[in-house]
């Protein structure tokens, strides 16, 4: 085929494909049946394949019209979103972001600034949360997630990887300030969110793989973790990159040299929120501060 066929005909085969009906293709682009089958039926002609089967059950899809409807179903969809994405008025886009608080405190909202600086009306709604994100939910534009960039149905970009080793109030250290024994820590209170999460791999990994008997505190908000640890009322296991300004402060100290690398922060889309430039926007910026911080 050298040339494309009618829009006419390609718009009523994906409505046709869509619903799986001739009937309610029609009802959705107010035509008649009649014409919706005679622009299949066109739309056949300049294939040179049959798109639908045809039986008392209803109608299927060929191998041929399934390729063609993947096709015409995206490129529509991608219209859509940019026609929708012409008509908003820039001063009035907003992207919801959802992340974790001590993410936010920490990394991304000493730098919010700078995207406001460079990109002029656009705006950007945080939304925290200390519970696990649910990726299907649609409650937002853009999440940042640890984890191992496992969401199969959603768009996955990597953002930075997060190391994590004990941290602690200096206090934790002998006099001489050189880091204790790992057994030492069988004294210590471990402080968790909700449960005891990523140390007993972190301790497994360090060479202890028997828990113990230990003392515990589950804290749900990692911020307030933070606070407990430096204040000297547990050991907390977080990202030293991310605390370093308590750790150049003598807040905190990192006494083991043992990293758990398993997780990384992600940038979390859907699908349909990943063609959106709205989003784009914010991803390619998010990137870039990301970048620019492992730097």
């Amino acid at each position: 085929m050298s040339r494309l066929p009618s829009l006419n005909a390609l718009k009523a085969f994906e409505a046709a494909a869509r619903h799986l009906s001739f009937t309610r293709a029609a009802e959705t682009l107010n035509v008649s049946q009649s014409a919706i089958s005679h622009q299949v039926k066109l739309l056949e002609e300049q294939v040179g394949k049959p798109l639908f089967r045809r039986s008392p059950s209803g109608l299927t899809l060929t191998d041929a019209g399934t390729t063609i409807f993947e096709s015409t179903h995206e490129a529509f969809e991608m219209i859509m979103a940019a026609i929708s994405e012409t008509h908003s008025e820039p001063q009035n886009e907003i992207v919801t972001l959802t992340i974790r608080p001590f993410l936010s405190f920490n990394w991304l909202s000493p730098q919010l600034s700078k995207f406001y600086e460079e990109h002029p009306g656009r705006n950007i709604r945080l939304q925290h949360t200390n519970g696990s994100i649910d990726v299907g939910s649609g409650d937002f534009d853009i999440a940042i997630i640890l984890g191992d960039g496992n969401w199969p149905k959603m768009d996955v970009d990597f953002l930075m990887p997060c190391e994590l080793t004990p941290l602690c109030n200096p206090r934790f250290c002998n006099v001489d300030e050189k880091p204790r024994q790992l057994s030492d820590l069988k004294t210590n209170t471990l402080l968790h969110e909700s449960k005891l999460g990523n140390w007993p791999r972190w301790l497994a990994l360090a060479g202890d793989p028997d828990p113990g008997s230990r003392r515990h505190m589950f804290i749900d908000d990692t911020n307030v973790r933070i606070q407990a640890a430096i204040k000297g009322q547990g050991v907390v296991l977080s990202n030293p990159k991310l605390l370093s300004p308590e750790i150049e402060r003598g807040n905190l100290i990192a006494p083991f040299d043992v990293m758990l690398t398993d997780y990384s922060y992600y940038i979390v889309r859907s699908k349909e929120c990943s063609k959106r430039q709205k989003t784009q926007v914010l991803k390619d910026w998010l990137t870039e501060q990301a970048a620019n911080s492992l730097n």
